[in-house]
């Protein structure tokens, strides 16, 4: 084998076995929150995890998330796809390099065409564009940002968990300052349906619908949670998140919902406000936008949709993720979510 063969082999070992060690220890520290709610799982179930891990997924590397899966569900499961199989494996085989376009915002409305985006403009590698493609002069772009809102926010492109996400008042704004982040998108800042404000205020909060390409090639729907902030943070960011399953029929919140990582919990530990009994409105808008506009790409056979119902009852979709979209937690607490897709036999043609 050539020099530069094996260094390229030895390098991809060594970054198999830090995805390994991250993974576990993020599927553990999820395992051990779970137990020491609801005590240890038998082993029984650790040893289905592990038989299924090597038999049908073909490795034990991805058995600690099936432990964790099933400490949710107090069994195991056939048809988990773990969150780490689903990264090493899943996301190259049914994405490839696509999915990688979701994180260049100035390429949103080139790809949707979708007015359901709050995007107002792009920076992109110095210039400002409309979505409509237009370049506009830099000395424009506050008077552009701020005409409907005294607030806006900008992203930045492959931003993701709550980082580098920017709320911005007009007093506040510098077109320089946006330069020095980087490439990103500005966006109306969103009022939120009362709905949402009724759970806790301030940061608009986050519907995350998964979509898929089924074997019909059809755009279905797999996975709904809510993702809401805490008082103490101005976005909803990834380890201070409250989660509460939706049903994926109905929009009605589950009655328990997660305090990371995984703490059930039945109510905001805010506002107090209780889970038990709300829907969420115009859910079946939601579903059917997001469902649009994944027939769209069918390029990425599994998206995240992060969006949110505004307070003129209008679908405002935040933005798309098709790398990595994180199932752990739609699996968890309403898995099997893709077990039709034959997703557990991609490792063999890998």
């Amino acid at each position: 084998m050539p020099i530069y063969s094996r260094f390229k082999a030895f390098e991809r070992k060594l970054h198999d076995r830090k995805y390994y060690q991250m993974a576990k220890a993020d599927a553990l520290k999820n395992l051990r929150m779970v137990e020491s709610k609801r005590g240890k799982i038998h082993r029984s179930i650790t040893k289905q995890c592990n038989e299924y891990a090597q038999e049908v997924l073909g490795s034990q590397f991805f058995a600690p998330w099936l432990y964790a899966y099933s400490a949710v569900a107090g069994s195991f499961k056939e048809g988990w796809i773990p969150n780490n199989y689903y990264g090493q494996v899943g996301v190259p085989a049914i994405k490839g390099g696509y999915g990688g376009s979701s994180g260049l915002k100035g390429f949103t409305h080139h790809l949707f065409r979708s007015s359901l985006f709050p995007d107002l403009l792009y920076r992109v590698n110095g210039l400002w564009i409309l979505p409509n493609s237009d370049i506009v002069n830099e000395s424009d772009v506050k008077e552009i940002a701020f005409q409907d809102s005294e607030q806006i926010v900008f992203k930045k492109d492959n931003s993701g968990r709550g980082k580098h996400v920017y709320p911005i008042s007009r007093i506040d704004f510098d077109v320089a300052m946006i330069n020095k982040i980087g490439n990103g998108v500005i966006q109306k800042y969103i009022s939120q349906h009362e709905f949402f404000n009724e759970i806790m205020t301030g940061p608009v909060a986050t519907l995350r619908l998964t979509t898929v390409i089924d074997k019909n090639g059809k755009s279905d729907l797999r996975g709904s949670y809510l993702k809401i902030s805490r008082s103490n943070s101005n976005v909803v960011k990834y380890h201070q998140k409250v989660l509460i399953p939706v049903d994926k029929e109905s929009g009605q919140l589950h009655d328990q919902g997660v305090l990371f990582p995984w703490q059930s919990i039945n109510h905001h530990p805010d506002t107090k406000t209780p889970f038990k009994g709300k829907r969420i409105p115009h859910f079946d808008k939601c579903v059917a936008a997001v469902l649009k506009l994944q027939q769209m790409i069918p390029h990425v056979q599994c998206i995240g949709w992060d969006l949110v119902v505004n307070n003129q009852n209008q679908v405002q979709i935040m933005e798309w993720n098709g790398t990595h979209n994180g199932i752990a937690e739609s699996e968890a607490y309403q898995g099997p979510c893709f077990a039709d897709l034959g997703w557990e036999k991609l490792w063999k043609s890998g």
